[in-house]
């Protein structure tokens, strides 16, 4: 994925922290981010190491799994956490299972 020549990316330049508890993914993410000018400078696993990137990193805008962690508990305080420092985020989630792909569907 390439941006368009004529087009600024709103990463250019951007420290990004990836929240992904898949390694595989957050792999891809970093090539993303990467592709759009931005720097991935801390990839968390977890809600935890998510909060501990961001008091040892400058960061300006997170991708971050909504379902990361044990519960929806964890995920909530880093939201909270990037809404008080005015850190913009992005949800990234990946359906897996056919399951998931049938209840999408069915959603309205």
């Amino acid at each position: 994925m390439h941006q368009d020549a004529n087009r600024e990316s709103p990463l250019k330049g951007a420290r990004v922290l990836v929240v992904h508890s898949d390694p595989f993914v957050a792999a891809h993410l970093d090539l993303m981010v990467e592709d759009a000018g931005g720097e991935v400078v801390a990839i968390a696993t977890s809600p935890e190491d998510a909060l501990m990137a961001l008091q040892q990193e400058p960061i300006e805008a997170v991708i971050l799994d909504p379902h990361v962690g044990e519960d929806g508990e964890g995920v909530l305080s880093v939201e909270q956490e990037l809404n008080r420092r005015g850190i913009p985020f992005a949800h990234y989630a990946r359906m897996t299972t056919d399951d998931d792909l049938s209840a999408s569907a069915q959603a309205p």
